[in-house]
Formats: C-alpha cells, sequence, structure tokens
C-alpha cells in the first residue's frame, strides 16, 4: 500500500469517526428540560382527517395530561399542508425517522437543535409531544461488504429482521430538547428495560414531565 493510499484511508476513518460523533448531541445539563412544561400540543398524524378512527394512545395521554392540570390541545397535521403545520409535520417525519433507524435511545433526553424548538414555540406551546406507529419487524439496510483488493466483489447479504417497537410517544421541548418512549414489539416482554404497552408509554412520558427522566 503506498503512502498516498494509507493517508487517505486514515483521513476517511477520522471523518467518518467526527460525523457519527457529531450526528447525535447527548443530553443537556442539569435538569429535566420538560419540568417547566404546562402548555403541550399532542400532534397527531392522518392522512384522512375525515376518516373513523380507533381511540388511540393520544387520546388516553390527553386525558391524563387534563387531569394533572397541564393545558393540552390535539393538532391534526398531514399531506399537503402550509406554514406552520407544516414545519411541524417534517418535525414528526424527523422524529419518526430516529425510531425506525434505532438511532433514538428510549427515555433518553438528547438535543434535536434550535429548529426544533422554533417549531413548538410558533405553536404557542412549552412541549409537543407525538404518536408514532411502527412495524415491529423491519428488515435493516444490507451493508456493504468489506472489499480486499485483488478479489472479487462480495454479494450483498441479507440482514436478519431486527425487533422495533410496535408504536412510540416522542416529546419535544421548545429548547429542542427530546426524549422517546416506544413500547411493545417482539419479545418485548422478555426484556426488563422495554415498554410492553402505551399505558407503561404514557407514564414514562408524564415521568418525563415531572422532572424525572431516564437518563441512561
Amino acid at each position: 500500500m503506498t503512502r498516498g493510499l494509507r493517508t487517505a484511508r486514515m483521513a476517511l476513518a477520522v471523518a467518518l469517526a467526527c460525523a457519527a460523533c457529531a450526528s447525535v448531541e447527548g443530553p443537556p445539563p442539569g435538569p429535566s428540560p420538560f419540568r417547566t412544561a404546562k402548555r403541550i400540543v399532542l400532534v397527531r398524524r392522518a392522512a384522512d382527517r375525515k376518516a373513523p378512527r380507533p381511540r388511540d394512545a393520544l387520546d388516553a395521554l390527553k386525558e391524563s395530561l387534563d387531569a394533572r392540570g397541564y393545558e393540552a390541545r390535539i393538532v391534526e397535521v398531514g399531506p399537503g399542508e402550509d406554514g406552520g403545520l407544516r414545519e411541524l409535520d417534517r418535525l414528526e417525519e424527523r422524529l419518526a425517522s430516529r425510531l425506525f433507524s434505532g438511532d433514538a435511545l428510549p427515555g433518553r433526553v438528547e438535543r434535536l437543535g434550535p429548529e426544533a424548538g422554533a417549531v413548538v414555540a410558533r405553536l404557542g406551546a412549552d412541549a409537543i409531544a407525538g404518536h408514532h406507529r411502527l412495524d415491529p419487524w423491519l428488515a435493516p439496510t444490507p451493508s456493504a461488504p468489506v472489499q480486499t483488493w485483488g478479489a472479487a466483489p462480495a454479494p450483498l447479504q441479507p440482514a436478519a429482521p431486527v425487533r422495533r417497537p410496535a408504536g412510540a410517544l416522542s416529546l419535544v421541548a421548545a429548547d429542542g430538547s427530546a426524549a422517546w418512549f416506544p413500547w411493545g414489539g417482539a419479545r418485548a416482554d422478555q426484556d426488563p428495560r422495554a415498554l410492553v404497552n402505551a399505558a407503561e408509554a404514557i407514564d414514562a412520558l408524564l415521568a418525563a414531565l415531572a422532572g424525572s427522566p431516564d437518563e441512561g
């Protein structure tokens, strides 16, 4: 291997490592960023707002918030939104993508950045809570095999399915901090750290609002 090729590979490895570290910011220091939230907007994504729908976790969350004195209201977003609702819909897509990719750590507070907090503030809220329906079994994208110089290209090997939760709640504060509360999925009852159902996810979100999120 030539000196120039070795140097280029080392530079690429360092760049990839730095990018991975910068992709997710750690929890903000100090008390829970959700502790002072009193005005909560609950976001429901609906392709057809006129279609009948069953009661879901967002309805139960609103009842729990109302009973505890929070000012909670539901906002529905979907295709074709304009202005602030379009920004809110995009933020919900971003939150859902973190869940699908497995980047979001359950209950851990992370920083999404000031642009996420600005969406919350423009709604006149202290925080927004979203409800995400997920496929519990998703096959991840096959990773590219390591290529050995001079060898024939290796075929892509399909990866084994990865367990995903059946659903999740998300919480975003006006400072751009966020937390996720996924529940269910295959064998969730065998994992002592997992939230088994929507009721447990609601309890975990309420605990975060009370100032006791899981920092792990």
